[in-house]
Formats: C-alpha cells, sequence, structure tokens
C-alpha cells in the first residue's frame, strides 16, 4: 500500500511541476497565437492524461484500503533485505487479495468469488466472470488448526463460499 501512496504522491508532484513550468514558459514566450494556442492544447492533453492516472492509482489506493480494512488472512511473504528491510505482505478479504501494490477484486461489479481452496501449503482463490475463471494461489506456510477454524468460518460469514480443504494433515473435516 506503500507503493501506490509513494506513486499517487509522485504524479501530483508532477502534475503540480507541469503546470508550473508551462504558465511559467507561457509568461515568458512572446510570439505569435498560434504558438501559445498549441502549447495551451499540449498542456492540456497532457494533464487530462496525468490525472487520469492519479484516478486509477487513486482508485487502486481505495481498493487496497478496502482489502486491508476487511482482512480475512494476512500472509507474510518474504523478507527482501537490500537498502532496508522490506516485508511483502498478502492481505485476502472479502473484496480481493492485495499483494504488495498489486490489487486483485473480486465481488465487485461482475468479477465472483468463486471457490477457495486451502492446503497445507497454499491457499488457491477462484474468481472470475461468468465462464471465464482467474486463479490466484498463495504459498501461506502452516496454519494451526484454530486459526483453520477461523479463517473457515470468516470466508464462510463474509463470502458465502465455503472454503474446501485439500491434503490438509492436521484437520480432516470441514467446517459446517
Amino acid at each position: 500500500m506503500d507503493t501506490i501512496k509513494k506513486k499517487m504522491l509522485v504524479l501530483i508532484i508532477a502534475i503540480c511541476m507541469w503546470l508550473i513550468i508551462l504558465y511559467v514558459f507561457l509568461l515568458e514566450v512572446s510570439v505569435n497565437d498560434d504558438f501559445i494556442i498549441i502549447c495551451g492544447i499540449i498542456e492540456v492533453m497532457v494533464t487530462i492524461f496525468l490525472v487520469f492516472l492519479l484516478a486509477k492509482f487513486y482508485r487502486n489506493y481505495k481498493d487496497a484500503k478496502l482489502i486491508i480494512e476487511n482482512t480475512i488472512i494476512r500472509i507474510p511473504l518474504a523478507l527482501i533485505k537490500e537498502d532496508c528491510d522490506k516485508i511483502i505482505e498478502t492481505y485476502i478479504s472479502c473484496f480481493g487479495v492485495l499483494i504488495d501494490s498489486k490489487v486483485i477484486k473480486y465481488n465487485v461489479g461482475n468479477i465472483n468469488l468463486k471457490s477457495v481452496e486451502i492446503n497445507s501449503e497454499y491457499i488457491c482463490i477462484n474468481s472470475g466472470k461468468g465462464e471465464k475463471s482467474h486463479q490466484t494461489c498463495i504459498l501461506h506456510g502452516i496454519i494451526e488448526e484454530k486459526d483453520l477454524q477461523l479463517i473457515l468460518k470468516r470466508f464462510r460469514y463474509e463470502t458465502g463460499i465455503m472454503p474446501t480443504l485439500k491434503h490438509y494433515p492436521k484437520y480432516k473435516e470441514e467446517i459446517k
């Protein structure tokens, strides 16, 4: 989510800088009216493009925030050590999946959650429109029985879908 915020901030700064540079440029240039009209058209087109990108990032930010606020399970994926430590986390909710800054939405619009499969190594989520399907599999590590029961109940309560357990050594029966 921090990545999405940083992208939005950079875009806002780029829009402001673009408008300031063009405003100063147009004040300093003393040429014919045709040149000013062409520069004005270019300014408007670039500004519209940058605002469109900002709207897209903001929508992505709102979706990520919704997923984090309604998290069913949070999975830390990796600790990356470079200049600073970074943990890439995955959040799974009834609205979608957030993997670092990538948002995979479901139960929004025409995209529906179709099934959830929990294995001892991964959680596999199938979603899509009609007959089209998108599968997201996330490694989770071993989930303890009490946590697994809570996850199964929350998936059923919040999405209406009962996850399928496969090859789970400690937990043989599905919760009804």
